[in-house]
């Protein structure tokens, strides 16, 4: 049948680099982190909490894991990934930041009975929607190299 296994359905994408993982180690340990380089024995990563960088040995991923990034076809880290630079972390935060509004004001909706305290919260969903999506643009961009 080809490419196809099934009628009707594509096929998966194969995941290419730059990929963001959550990544558990051999001990269990969890890493939030972008994969921006791999070779045949360890990842570049770039962590998502603060934007360090460092490389890591395959070996150290928990097997699962392993089997994910062995999917990855080898590539060199560039010089300098986006995610390191102070503009992608204030960006991140500021993500960060509508999204907790935007729960703020849902809890709110959820939880009043007041029509006109209702309406201002939607209003204020509305723009926080609209920042969000131009946050996630500014991001895209800002991870293009």
């Amino acid at each position: 049948m080809g490419e196809f296994s099934h009628p009707g359905r594509f096929p998966e994408a194969k995941p290419t680099i730059p990929l963001r993982l959550v990544l558990t180690d051999r001990d269990g340990r969890t890493l939030d982190a972008t994969i921006v380089g791999k070779s045949s024995t360890s990842i570049t990563l770039v962590r998502t909490a603060d934007g360090k960088r460092f490389d890591l040995a395959v070996t150290r991923l928990s097997d699962s894991d392993q089997t994910r990034v062995k999917l990855l076809d080898n590539k060199v880290a560039p010089t300098k990934h986006p995610m390191e630079s102070s503009l992608y972390r204030m960006a991140q935060s500021k993500l960060e930041d509508v999204e907790d509004s935007i729960v703020e004001q849902l809890a709110i909706i959820d939880s009043t009975n007041s029509e006109i305290k209702r309406r201002s919260a939607y209003s204020e969903l509305k723009r926080l929607k609209a920042e969000r999506l131009e946050v996630e643009n500014e991001l895209r961009n800002l991870e293009k190299f």
